[in-house]
């Protein structure tokens, strides 16, 4: 299951993978994925996004496959709407190795691998301030990001 966390006030959208997809709901995530970036170039939005990988599951090797053939084929749509990405994984071992391909095979964009919550929203305003895209003070309270107003 994937939820999308989308906030009003900000330009930004989680999303979070929830246990081990059947290779249908992998794919049916992917097109809910897709419609959003096709939302977001039509009304000509840009966002900023978090994944929160805390609670997926492992993809089997052919999801891997559907995956990366995915975002071979999805990257210049998110690269139009994406102001960057962090990607909350709370193992460092798989954090380590999220980084090191993240080197290898670069987004082409802004993004971040962080341990929790805080680090991403951490990192999420410093990429709308980047973008001078204001951060209302009740955000940075809701969420905990402990990120002084500038």
């Amino acid at each position: 299951m994937l939820e999308i966390i989308k906030l009003d006030d900000i330009p930004l959208t989680c999303l979070r993978p929830v246990g081990q997809p059947s290779d249908e709901e992998l794919i049916e995530s992917l097109q809910r994925i897709t419609r959003l970036m096709e939302d977001q170039k039509r009304a000509q939005r840009k966002l900023v996004m978090i994944v929160d990988m805390r609670k997926a599951g492992a993809l089997s090797a052919g999801q891997r496959r559907i995956a990366s053939a995915w975002m071979k084929e999805n990257l210049t749509a998110w690269k139009h709407v994406a102001i960057g990405s962090a990607f909350i994984i709370d193992s460092p071992i798989v954090r380590g190795v999220l980084t090191a391909l993240l080197w290898l095979q670069p987004l082409d964009m802004p993004h971040d691998v962080v341990s929790n919550l805080d680090a991403a929203m951490r990192w999420v305003i410093e990429r709308l301030e980047a973008e001078r895209i204001p951060v209302p003070e009740r955000i940075r309270r809701e969420l905990g990001a402990a990120v002084p107003i500038r």
